[in-house]
């Protein structure tokens, strides 16, 4: 009997402690991520091509971010990927994982005449690398940036 209400016990403190975990945690993390950065992106990569772009992130996470991310998956951290890119509407996730992600942003250039636009764009954090590839191979870097300009280009 008194077995029995041990083990009952032990479940109860062990759901107890998966609660405080999946609940508790994020809003402690999420809270934390704003005052102390737990998710850093490190190099933007933009590849242009027919009015989408092609984003690629390398970032790194904090403990409580990695922890998060490890017991619930990639997706947890995804909204927060996405909101780097505070300019942009059309995002498609294709990949995310521990150190990187990869989106799909629909109607980043627009052409004027002969000319392709693509408009400056505000990110919600300083980056430390920013690249923008052009269709004809060219290419332009930025380093550490809040705001990408905007570059007009033939192509």
């Amino acid at each position: 009997m008194v077995l029995i209400m041990n083990i009952k016990t032990f479940s109860f403190s062990l759901m107890l402690m998966l609660v405080f975990i999946l609940v508790l945690v994020p809003a402690v993390s999420a809270q934390y991520n704003q005052s102390r950065g737990l998710l850093y992106v490190e190099n933007v990569t933009i590849e242009l091509e027919d009015g989408t772009a092609n984003v690629s992130m390398d970032y790194k996470l904090g403990i409580f971010a990695r922890f998060y991310m490890f017991m619930l998956g990639g997706r947890v951290i995804e909204s927060e990927l996405q909101s780097v890119l505070v300019d942009y509407e059309y995002i498609t996730t294709e990949e995310i994982n521990e150190e990187r992600a990869v989106f799909i942003v629909r109607d980043v250039v627009h052409s004027e005449g002969d000319r392709h636009v693509f408009n400056a764009s505000k990110l919600s954090q300083e980056v430390g690398n920013v690249t923008i590839k052009f269709v004809d191979g060219g290419e332009m870097k930025f380093n550490d940036v809040e705001v990408i300009p905007k570059i007009t280009y033939r192509g």
